[in-house]
């Protein structure tokens, strides 16, 4: 099994959407992932996760697509940087419901991997699909992919191929998943949305605007980096420049980038 973190593009966003709703940006600015541009937004990479595994073609979300201005379309490139195409993909796993995990899920012309298996979290479709009036992105991504019959809903522990489990991670959002790949005795944890920026680490209580159940998020970051740090994990997240370490430090964490 083999695994490659690729960007499908950049996103430009203010450093409270995901980073410190309450924090003075001032005193946090030398910590955080990124440079704010002149408009005071963060930068930040918006990664897929290619995977190879038993012969078959694995892809951890689906980038922006046309969402975020299109800022994050470019999941053709991800993958032929992994030396991939959409037409190769076997299976999609959507670790989470936000546009900017699901965007290239559909396209114009249909599936933007129209040979694959879907799968996500049961309670993360059903935390979406059950609101009153459902975010288009989600009508025009997931359920359109339910709707083909292309969308398979799993629980927590879930191993879609061997070699590639599930991990519940909730807080950003009920259902978000991180996924767990073994390559040659080594793990990667991608964190999906359970860190957001390296200023995570060290402050593992820092919550964005788009979180939505702040208390849940710390938990849930201290259950996965603990983790980590305990057992030697590789991590990456989709809004990670790179994958890297974890160590304890005091009562939070360090993140060492392997760059």
């Amino acid at each position: 099994m083999t695994w490659q973190l690729c960007s499908a593009g950049t996103l430009s966003v203010p450093p409270s959407f995901n980073v410190a709703a309450d924090t003075d940006l001032a005193q946090a600015k030398g910590e955080l992932g990124g440079v704010l541009d002149e408009h005071g937004e963060l930068a930040c990479p918006c990664n897929v996760l290619v995977i190879r595994a038993e012969g078959r073609l694995v892809l951890v979300d689906t980038g922006a697509g046309a969402y975020f201005g299109g800022a994050g379309a470019a999941l053709i490139d991800a993958l032929a940087a992994a030396g991939a195409t959409a037409e190769n993909v076997d299976l999609v796993v959507l670790t989470h419901g936000h546009p900017d995990h699901v965007g290239g899920a559909m396209t114009p012309l249909g599936p933007g991997c129209a040979h694959a298996r879907h799968v996500m979290s049961r309670l993360e479709y059903e935390h979406w699909s059950q609101r009153s009036e459902p975010p288009p992105f989600f009508v025009e991504q997931v359920r359109a992919l339910a709707g083909l019959g292309l969308l398979e809903l799993v629980e927590d522990g879930a191993e879609p191929v061997p070699g590639v489990r599930l991990h519940a991670a909730p807080g950003h959002t009920p259902g978000q998943c991180a996924v767990e790949v073994e390559q040659d005795g080594r793990h990667l944890l991608f964190l999906a949305d359970a860190v957001m920026n390296p200023i995570h680490f060290p402050r593992p209580d820092l919550v964005g605007t788009v979180d939505n159940d702040p208390s849940e998020v710390e938990k849930t970051r201290r259950r996965l980096l603990g983790r980590a740090a305990d057992e030697h994990l590789l991590v990456g997240a989709s809004h990670l420049w790179h994958p890297g370490r974890v160590v304890r430090k005091h009562d939070a964490f360090q993140f060492i980038a392997e760059l």
